[in-house]
């Protein structure tokens, strides 16, 4: 078993997780700490944090009988104590919000993080609103500064190594469903005009999938000179529950052929973009 740790001294990560994710239930906090805190250590850390100031709770748009999501204070008196706890300059602590229908999303997405980050651990794993603050993710991208073209829930870099090339795969965390011009647009952005080598569709809305697989079938096919060689394989669907971290992720192509993560990252990072083959992809094929 995992070792626990007191709530006494873990307030300081727990903003930095409040920071880095965006609003949180105690329910996500104890999936995303480490090393673990059970659940009354959490609420007793959340009560010593509010009792400071230095959180707040978010009580607008939740359900009824729904857990609290808890943010970071963006009040002028407690940015500097907050910013020197978490190691951030207090300019960045200034406008911390997400809107009230996005909380849920936007704590899936904070699983993935760091979920991605510890199977990942010599990757850098970047949420949406983190891509403009590195050149690197906005040339992954092919964004400008100003540039609101759709955007990955989150972006994995995988660098170059001596063994391999840079890989970059997008991640899409859907809990509702998207027009479908919206889909497809997103869809041709990330396959025709990115340097991204794949795409992972994450829901548990067979609806949403269904769609999706659609549209990836039947449009813009003809298109894809980027990815032609290996567009099978491009685009990954998997549920939206990233508790795989002792296992491997379940995966299925757009036509419903299985596919295993870790299998499906070897090939990607044995071979350059040009150089991939959907045949490569297959469970029969050996990946050196």
């Amino acid at each position: 078993m995992g070792m626990k740790a007191s709530a006494y001294s873990r307030g300081p990560q727990i903003l930095g997780l409040l920071y880095e994710h965006g609003p949180l239930t105690n329910w996500g906090i104890r999936e995303l700490i480490k090393p673990e805190m059970d659940a009354r250590r959490v609420r007793d850390a959340m009560a010593r944090l509010l009792e400071r100031g230095l959180v707040l709770r978010r009580f607008e748009a939740l359900p009824k009988n729904m857990s609290y999501f808890y943010q970071i204070s963006a009040r002028e008196e407690h940015r500097k104590e907050i910013g020197e706890l978490i190691g951030v300059e207090e300019s960045k602590l200034k406008d911390l919000r997400v809107r009230d229908q996005e909380l849920y999303h936007s704590m899936d997405c904070a699983i993935w993080v760091e979920s991605l980050k510890r199977t990942f651990p010599d990757g850098k794993v970047i949420r949406d609103f983190r891509l403009h603050s590195d050149p690197r993710w906005m040339e992954v991208l092919l964004m400008e500064f100003d540039d609101f073209e759709p955007k990955p829930d989150i972006l994995l870099h995988l660098p170059k190594t001596a063994e391999s090339p840079e890989v970059n795969i997008a991640f899409e965390i859907e809990r509702s469903r998207k027009s479908p011009k919206r889909i497809e647009r997103k869809l041709r952005k990330f396959a025709m005009a990115t340097r991204i080598d794949g795409l992972i569709y994450a829901t548990n809305d067979e609806g949403i999938q269904d769609l999706v697989r659609k549209i990836w079938l039947t449009k813009n096919s003809s298109d894809r000179l980027r990815i032609g060689h290996y567009d099978q394989n491009f685009l990954m669907f998997a549920s939206n529950k990233p508790y795989w971290l002792n296992h491997d992720l379940f995966m299925f192509t757009a036509a419903q052929s299985a596919r295993a993560l870790g299998r499906w990252m070897s090939v990607l990072r044995k071979y350059e973009r040009n150089d991939r083959r959907d045949k490569y992809f297959e469970p029969s094929a050996e990946v050196g």
